[in-house]
């Protein structure tokens, strides 16, 4: 009964109040844009280059000019949006 009703009041906050619901649920984080890598978006989401650079690769992404925009989701997956093949910039290349 104490978790049914803690689990409510959790869920009403949450509801209720946008500071609440980004405390527990946490917010999607830009880490690439155009092309450019936000390196202390990065550490500040607690992923190390490799374990991104990872994420991207596994994504199909050879170099960093190639995303147009790359997001962190709260569920912990990246979210990688790619420029079309003529509008590719030069970047850091991510293969090992």
């Amino acid at each position: 009964i104490t978790l049914a009703v803690l689990y409510r009041l959790v869920m009403w906050l949450m509801a209720h109040s946008e500071k609440m619901e980004d405390l527990l649920e946490g917010k999607p984080v830009v880490i690439i844009e155009d092309g450019e890598l936000a390196w202390s978006k990065l550490n500040s989401a607690n992923m190390t280059e490799f374990e991104f650079f990872m994420e991207l690769r596994l994504n199909g992404v050879e170099q960093l000019g190639q995303v147009k925009l790359a997001i962190l989701e709260t569920n912990g997956q990246i979210s990688v949006y790619f420029f079309a093949d003529e509008d590719v910039k030069p970047g850091l290349s991510i293969l090992p």
